[in-house]
């Protein structure tokens, strides 16, 4: 590791627009000579009720990160960890918009689709000029 940095918080809605938290930190990963960012969730098992707990929880915390720590920086310099019950699972962000269908409001408003797993995630185009 190239740089560890301490756990945070994530305040972000939930599906019933009450708030929820997620732990997260940054990570920094040097091989090959090249540099990644590393978005490190941290899930408790099996989740408090204000915790985060469900796909849609994880696209919008997910989205909090990238638009707020990690704007600017290349999709394919970045990585997603989701450490839960002793376990991590390592989530490829893997982009191609000609896989992906847009959603016109979103994409009419300068916003890109990104899979990630099972979700799909919203960025902002410009992080793609």
């Amino acid at each position: 590791m190239t740089y560890k940095g301490a756990f945070k918080d994530a305040v972000f809605p939930g599906p019933d627009r009450e708030a929820r938290v997620a732990r997260y930190r940054l990570v920094l990963s040097e091989s090959l000579g090249r540099i990644t960012a590393v978005m490190h969730l941290r899930r408790e098992t099996p989740p408090w009720r204000y915790q985060l707990a469900s796909e849609p929880e994880f696209d919008v915390v997910v989205n909090r990160i990238v638009n707020t720590e990690l704007r600017g920086i290349r999709v394919d310099s970045l990585r997603l960890v989701v450490e839960s019950d002793r376990t991590s699972i390592d989530y490829p962000l893997d982009f191609n918009a000609a896989d992906l269908q847009f959603d016109d409001h979103l994409a009419n408003r300068g916003w890109m689709p990104l899979t990630c797993g099972h979700a799909t995630l919203w960025l902002a185009a410009s992080r793609f000029l």
